[in-house]
């Protein structure tokens, strides 16, 4: 097994001590860059041969034709997840997955700031996260080479006051009071970028490393002291970011998401990570940080130049991860599934607010691309951030574009006698077993980290144990199936409006998040549901009066539109959601976990 441990670092995260170990290095890197290269170019030129040859039976027309431009460009990001999956279920398979070595015994020889920015969040369950975390770490023996910070960007004085009393009441009843500060910024200039720069510039010097957590994270001490270590280990590492696990829901929204990504996640990251190396992304928390590079190369300016987009950066962190990699530090992900944790939104509202904001900064990145001195791999990033937004766009015109094309079909009918060949009639060439061969495989690429995450879970009796227990697992994949794929409609129409609507203009701002959540009226849910259940049942009334044969292709996308208020409203529902916890359903590891659930963490068996 490859391990990122402190005692070890030949085994870890790679120092480049030599010109032959750097070249070795790299050779096996293009190497598995270009594999990857490989795989997904040559299955997306597959899948556009066949659906060339469908759609040239009948003769291509222009609408065919720009159809068959825009499938291509959704096809690149599909089979990218699909090979990382297939790749990362290999590696998590034979135990070659990257992971944390032991946490050091011998104290610490450089200083860690763990800073935890905050803005009109709620103060109590800010400092209960924060005291699990802390007290995780204090019982691994080194607390005296790390430092915490709050720092407030809450602009309210009264909402502060409240969180300095409840920092205070934390403070006075820990062992290492000198170690735990608070810091209010009056005015919240440059959002939480601004926020962690101003701590880098007053605070900096006195730390080596920055560990940067958001208000709902949670990590384990021998997780952080590890990657201390490893940051120790290697001086040309500059990044180093967990996979958070997600965790704590408690309606039936958040527990659902937070199973399809518990179990499609390890075989994703563990298969990104093969190819990435070296040059991995930054999430904006749960991520240790080399301060001074980071000062000094990661600054972040305002976009210009892209008009209604202009302003701060709103996604900052693939921006500052790209810089990091310019200035010639390496950024690493460790796709270990364990001592990391993040919560996510409770309900489709919030989830969908937190959503236009990301889509807002990966917009911007549009002005990055073009810098001097970026890693290819970095443009990468930065260029599947944009599309994963513009990606929905295209699949919505991809719609539109097939009802022309259908009602076209439907109006005039087949053409028996075409121009340049009038003695002889041309006969239609039935393509359907290649279509549906086609619409098979895509369906089953996009189920791929998914079916590949379950093997792995069933394989293994502890996570089989887990989940709820194999039937149950099972089951709840098969209902996180279904719940995805009624979503992916709604949020295809949500992030199209997020991208014309921030292209004309209408900032997503940066408002306080709710991150509890006591469910949704069925009022509210119609109110924010409307638009998609009013279009599913306009297409729907339209494909069947056109083309009822057609309804079975199109009826994963017309189901999502029309169940989007039920959808909504009952997934936001904290009773269903413990309902389906008792039923073993949605089940997690994490579920009991002690760090987690407040419980006493008890004592853990450091082994390599």
């Amino acid at each position: 097994m490859d391990t990122v441990n402190a005692a070890a670092p030949a085994l870890a995260l790679p120092v480049r001590a030599s010109r032959a170990i750097g070249r070795r290095l790299s050779r096996a890197l293009i190497l598995r860059r270009g594999t990857m290269a490989c795989l997904v170019l040559g299955t997306v030129t597959a899948l556009m041969a066949v659906l060339s040859d469908v759609l040239l039976a009948k003769g291509l027309t222009a609408v065919e034709a720009v159809i068959l431009g825009l499938v291509c460009i959704t096809l690149l990001p599909i089979s990218l997840s699909f090979w990382a999956a297939v790749i990362g279920f290999g590696i998590r398979v034979t135990g070659r997955q990257a992971v944390l070595g032991p946490a050091p015994t011998a104290p610490l020889t450089v200083r860690t700031a763990i800073v935890m920015p905050v803005y009109f969040e709620d103060p109590a369950t800010v400092m209960a996260r924060l005291d699990a975390t802390y007290r995780s770490l204090t019982a691994t023996g080194q607390m005296s080479a790390f430092d915490i910070f709050v720092l407030s960007d809450t602009t309210d004085p009264s909402v502060g006051a409240d969180e300095r009393a409840a920092f205070e009441a934390w403070r006075r009843g820990t062992d290492h009071p000198h170690r735990l500060h608070y810091r209010r910024r009056p005015k919240n200039t440059g959002r939480k970028a601004g926020n962690i720069a101003e701590f880098c510039d007053t605070h900096g010097q006195h730390f080596d490393f920055m560990l940067g957590l958001d208000a709902d994270s949670v990590m384990r001490g021998e997780t952080i002291a590890g990657m201390a270590g490893a940051m120790q280990a290697d001086p040309n590492l500059g990044i180093l970011q967990t996979t958070p696990v997600m965790t704590g829901g408690r309606t039936l929204f958040a527990r659902i998401l937070q199973f399809g990504s518990r179990v499609a996640g390890p075989v994703l990251s563990a298969g990104h990570n093969w190819w990435q190396q070296g040059s991995g992304n930054y999430f904006g928390h749960n991520a240790i940080i080399r301060i001074r590079p980071f000062r000094d190369h990661c600054r972040l300016r305002a976009v210009t130049g892209l008009g209604k987009l202009n302003g701060d950066i709103l996604s900052h962190d693939f921006v500052e991860a790209a810089y990091m990699r310019r200035a010639g530090y390496t950024v690493r992900v460790l796709p270990q599934d364990d001592g990391s944790w993040e919560e996510l939104p409770p309900d489709l509202p919030r989830y969908a607010q937190r959503d236009r904001r990301w889509c807002n900064g990966n917009l911007q990145h549009m002005g990055i691309l073009a810098e001097r001195g970026l890693k290819p791999i970095s443009r990468l990033h930065l260029t599947l951030g944009v599309l994963s937004y513009l990606t929905s766009a295209t699949w919505l015109v991809l719609l539109l574009l097939g009802g022309i094309q259908l009602g076209h079909e439907v109006m005039v009918g087949w053409d028996y006698f075409q121009a340049g060949n009038s003695m002889f009639p041309v006969w239609p060439v039935s393509k359907a077993v290649a279509a549906q061969a086609l619409f098979a495989t895509v369906m089953l690429m996009l189920l791929s980290p998914r079916l590949l995450g379950l093997t792995l879970v069933l394989l293994s009796r502890q996570q089989r144990r887990g989940h709820g227990g194999g039937s149950r697992v099972v089951v709840s994949v098969f209902l996180e199936a279904v719940f995805a794929t009624l979503l992916a409609p709604v949020m295809m129409l949500r992030q199209t409006g997020f991208v014309i609507a921030i292209l004309c203009g209408r900032k997503s701002g940066w408002a306080p998040q709710d991150r509890q959540g006591q469910g949704l009226s069925w009022a509210t849910a119609a109110r924010d549901q409307a638009l998609p259940a009013l279009i599913g049942l306009w297409a729907l009334l339209s494909v069947a009066s056109l083309m009822p044969s057609a309804l079975v292709w199109l009826s994963p996308v017309l189901a999502g539109w029309l169940a989007a208020i039920p959808l909504s409203a009952l997934s936001s529902r904290v009773d269903l959601g413990t309902a389906a916890a008792r039923a073993g359903l949605f089940r997690i590891p994490e579920d009991g976990e002690p760090l987690l659930t407040g419980r006493p963490e008890p004592a853990r068996t450091l082994a390599a």
